[in-house]
């Protein structure tokens, strides 16, 4: 919807790793801008985003090493595109709090290694190798997940709903998010957490490598899902430990 307003000018952003700082929110930003003044709406973006995704994973089921490319540059867009609908949504004041819950609902059914990304990611290694032991890890992991979700819906209803805010960006924070700004401890949280937020990328490329590396012996795919497996158990224990100081207080 055009609103008749002037483009908004660029701006710097802090986000939640600095791949978002200076690559994910700047493009997001630019695709903004390029819509600015014309009819394409939040939503338009987000339905056009969901069919991104939807053929990136269509792509990632087959075994082969162009089609995982093409699904990665697909979901990578899916990825700025889905940091753009937002930002258009908030800069024109046409968000909505069912928009936001759907799109939460939706990322982690199709976007997350826990759902049908890290899925058809393990098709398609699957093919390669015929190892069973990927969708026991991935279910696994989503189970797991699962459980942490609703241990913080729980701990959410019971008084802390007032910190959810806490768990998203902020973005109208101007200050970048860099990897050596605060020391090797800085540098080490940051490493972990980009790793975390990145490791949807980390599983395509072991899926990509895996075509090269299983002629020699090694299953690439099968060694990265330690990061689903090891990020739900982390999030897991943070949803535990806060019924338990909640039960405290």
């Amino acid at each position: 919807m055009n609103n008749g307003k002037a483009k908004p000018a660029r701006r710097r952003f802090r986000q939640e790793s600095f791949i978002h700082s200076y690559f994910i929110r700047p493009a997001a930003q630019e695709i903004v801008l390029l819509i600015w003044n014309t009819n394409i709406t939040p939503n338009q973006l987000t339905s056009f985003r969901i069919l991104l995704n939807i053929v990136a994973l269509c792509f990632f089921l087959v075994p082969d090493i162009v089609y995982l490319t093409l699904g990665g540059v697909l979901f990578l867009l899916h990825e700025i595109i889905d940091h753009a609908d937002g930002m258009l949504a908030r800069m024109k004041n046409m968000t909505s709090e069912v928009g936001a819950k759907n799109e939460i609902v939706f990322d982690t059914l199709f976007s997350t290694p826990y759902g049908f990304f890290g899925l058809c990611l393990a098709v398609s290694s699957f093919q390669l190798t015929g190892n069973y032991i990927y969708f026991i890890i991935l279910h696994v992991s989503a189970f797991i997940f699962m459980c942490g979700y609703l241990f913080t819906k729980v701990a959410s209803d019971k008084g802390e709903g007032d910190r959810k805010s806490n768990f998203h960006a902020n973005h109208d924070n101007d200050a970048y998010t860099g990897l050596f700004t605060k020391g090797v401890s800085g540098f080490l949280k940051e490493s972990m957490k980009t790793i975390y937020l990145w490791q949807n990328y980390i599983l395509l490329l072991s899926a990509i490598a895996l075509h090269k590396a299983v002629a020699y012996g090694y299953d690439t795919f099968l060694y990265v899902l330690i990061l689903p497996l090891g990020s739900s158990l982390i999030y897991l224990g943070h949803s535990i430990k806060k019924l338990y100081v909640l039960r405290l207080n």
